[in-house]
């Protein structure tokens, strides 16, 4: 590209207040959906029906109103961007390459690699990109289907700029760098001043660091943050944070920023203790406001603790509440059902390998000399330690692990179906419990079953009510329970118990 072109650039900044520069001048001569549109068809990446254009931006419009005024708009951007506009009669998309997009970048840097160094390095470029919420203070009236998707992607970078912080807080804490660790941490919560995931690994950093005082200050600015935006009370796991910041000593060198190797010690012992209500250990996100299926959540919980399942999935659309139902579910659980809750977000699809060194290490950290170096090792080992601890193992997100609109594994995760499949059919007294889009579930997922289609909204029971349903088991005992729909329940036609 030559020197003049480079100059030319459309420079496109939508991570906090938008901004449009070329040459390093700001272009202000574009209308609202002139810009709206801009925006759309720089994100999505993607060749747009123009049907789906003129509806998205003038609803209200008959069809040949709506036409007339996207050729406008049309016009205004290739005056604009010239030939990174393409169209033909039917479709408009725009050429990403020919333009920069702060939000194509940020999602470029947090795809993972096989260097830890160097996804903390990608992410500290992204995180320094965020400038604030996607698209702040933007809005185009009477365009209602357009700011549904602005608060869906405002949410999703949001969502991602968080788990980003949380995870190079980590990995600073890791390498002996408390001071960018706590950094992370105080921007997080500058973005989400309601983050409980954020203010419990404050806690648990602070505490390592020998600052108690400090430590139970953020749990009282936890609780009256949480009291004042949400109306409700730490959770269980924060309460048992700060009871063990309170009653324990802290070792400073095995504290991480995620709490998943913050270990507390009791009087006169060397070994971390499990206590009866751990903190919850991984990437947990923070709970939401939840309401009615109070049955529904009684047979899940029924499920992990009485039937005694080893592998339980939750499917459905995406953005219909699985990971919220996830949340209340263990949440409602009696603080003695599990000794471990170990959760772990599959959004930027892990490898299974480095899933797996995050567990044993919070579950074995303090006996292993060393990691065993293949999967088959550690899946045997792991297995060990779902025998000796009652373990509750949460993958969020599965579907970034399977092919998109099916079951089937992505090519280089297949080993996720190995885990899946154990988890199904080996008896030990722990559980799996796997949230997806992907119909079936993760019984699907390792079997190829075609799932029976979810039942029906029960639409007589009022809006957002859905009806229950349980198939009866064949044997003794399910190892494997599933529930599908929007999310809507059912076990699932998965695998009998084995051994």
């Amino acid at each position: 590209m030559q020197p003049d072109q480079i100059e030319s650039v459309l420079h496109i900044s939508l991570l906090g207040h938008p901004r449009i520069l070329r040459g390093g001048e700001p272009v202000t001569s574009l209308r609202a959906k002139s810009q709206a549109l801009l925006f759309y068809l720089a994100v999505t990446g993607v060749v747009q029906p123009r049907s789906t254009l003129a509806s998205l931006f003038w609803p209200a419009a008959d069809d040949r109103q709506a036409n007339t005024s996207l050729r406008t708009a049309l016009a205004d951007l290739r005056r604009l961007v010239g030939d990174a506009l393409v169209t033909t009669r039917q479709t408009a998309t725009l050429r990403r390459a020919m333009l920069h997009l702060d939000v194509a970048q940020f999602d470029a840097l947090l795809k993972r690699t096989d260097s830890a160094e160097t996804d903390a390095l990608q992410m500290q470029a992204a995180v320094s990109l965020y400038g604030g919420d996607f698209l702040d203070g933007f809005s185009v009236p009477d365009t209602d289907s357009f700011e549904q998707w602005l608060a869906i992607e405002r949410a999703r970078l949001r969502e991602a700029v968080q788990d980003a912080l949380l995870s190079l807080a980590r990995w600073h804490t890791d390498q002996n760098d408390p001071t960018a660790a706590l950094d992370h941490l105080t921007r997080l919560l500058a973005i989400e001043p309601a983050s409980e995931t954020g203010h419990r690994q404050k806690m648990a950093l602070l505490a390592a660091m020998g600052n108690r005082s400090a430590a139970l200050q953020q749990y009282e600015t936890c609780r009256r943050v949480l009291e004042q935006e949400l109306g409700v009370e730490p959770s269980a796991d924060t309460v048992a944070t700060y009871e063990l910041i309170v009653s324990g000593v802290l070792d400073p060198a095995a504290a991480t920023a995620s709490g998943a190797a913050v270990s507390f010690q009791t009087a006169g012992r060397n070994k971390p203790a499990v206590p009866v209500r751990p903190p919850a250990r991984g990437d947990i996100p923070d709970r939401s406001a939840f309401y009615g299926q109070r049955d529904d959540l009684a047979k899940l919980a029924r499920w992990l603790t009485i039937d005694g399942a080893g592998l339980v999935a939750i499917s459905g659309l995406g953005g219909v509440g699985k990971t919220s139902l996830a949340l209340e579910l263990l949440a409602s659980l009696p603080p003695s059902s599990f000794d471990v809750l170990l959760w772990r977000s599959l959004v930027n699809a892990p490898p299974l390998s480095a899933v797996v060194d995050d567990w044993l290490q919070a579950l074995a950290g303090y006996r292993l000399h060393h990691l065993p170096e293949n999967l088959d090792d550690k899946l045997a080992v792991l297995l060990e330690e779902l025998k000796r601890y009652r373990c509750l193992l949460v993958l969020d997100n599965a579907e970034s692990v399977m092919e998109a609109g099916t079951v089937r594994l992505r090519a280089g995760y297949e080993d996720y179906g190995q885990l899946i499949e154990t988890m199904g059919q080996r008896r030990t007294q722990s559980c799996l419990l796997v949230t997806t889009r992907a119909a079936g579930g993760a019984a699907a997922a390792v079997r190829g079953v075609s799932p029976r289609p979810a039942a029906a909204p029960d639409r007589a029971a009022g809006r957002g009510r859905h009806r229950a349903s349980q198939e009866p088991g064949r044997g003794s005992r399910r190892r494997v329970a599933g529930i599908a729909g929007k999310p809507l329940f059912r076990q699932s036609p998965g695998v009998e118990a084995g051994g």
